[in-house]
């Protein structure tokens, strides 16, 4: 979505524990801005909200976060609009949207015991993803370097359209380096590597 509000917006909510109420104050607003561009921000709030609801980071964030100060009650005068609980969602959305759009893990400490002393029989190199190649479809044919069938069933490859795939818990949209394909992400498995078959004195 390409959308962008003709301006600078400062939004509020409150909510308060017993009350069925939640308070939407517009602290700043865009002159001559029609009230639909608050209502197209709020949209987009849900939508943020939605994306992150499962998020352990998030659910992290909001325990740390500091409490909320109470309006003051003078400044709930008229004025100020009131809204349903849809409205507290879509406001917390659009906060989490830009205060989770940078976000910075905990760092990991390496101690003896943080690791098993086994290798993954199995990983995938992340630094080796082109970053600037976009989603694609299922191509109608395998790459030359795809896995083709028999496809390895066991370790959960699948085979569609000739080709090897794995089927990933991500859901569309994919990530750069992901095959979207009726409405799931998968990623090609590697052609097997071929093993020397002499050595050299």
């Amino acid at each position: 979505m390409e959308w962008q509000p003709e301006g600078p917006w400062q939004v509020s909510l409150f909510c308060e524990p017993h009350s069925t109420s939640v308070t939407l104050r517009v602290d700043e607003a865009p002159a001559s801005v029609p009230v639909a561009e608050l209502a197209d921000i709020l949209v987009l709030s849900t939508a943020a909200v939605t994306r992150v609801e499962d998020s352990p980071r998030l659910r992290a964030h909001l325990a740390s976060a500091p409490s909320l100060p109470t309006p003051h009650p003078s400044r709930q005068s008229t004025g100020h609009t009131v809204t349903n609980w849809t409205g507290l969602s879509l406001g917390l959305g659009f906060w989490l949207l830009t205060s989770l759009s940078t976000p910075h893990p905990p760092p990991v400490v390496e101690t003896p015991d943080a690791f098993t002393q086994e290798d993954a029989s199995s990983l995938v190199d992340l630094d080796a993803s082109d970053p600037v190649a976009l989603t694609y479809p299922l191509p109608a044919k395998p790459f030359r370097n795809q896995a083709v069938p028999p496809c390895k069933t066991n370790k959960g490859a699948v085979e569609i359209k000739g080709g090897c795939w794995v089927a990933l818990e991500q859901k569309p949209p994919c990530f750069s380096d992901q095959a979207e394909y009726q409405g799931k992400c998968y990623l090609p498995v590697a052609k097997p590597q071929r093993m020397p078959q002499s050595a050299e004195p």
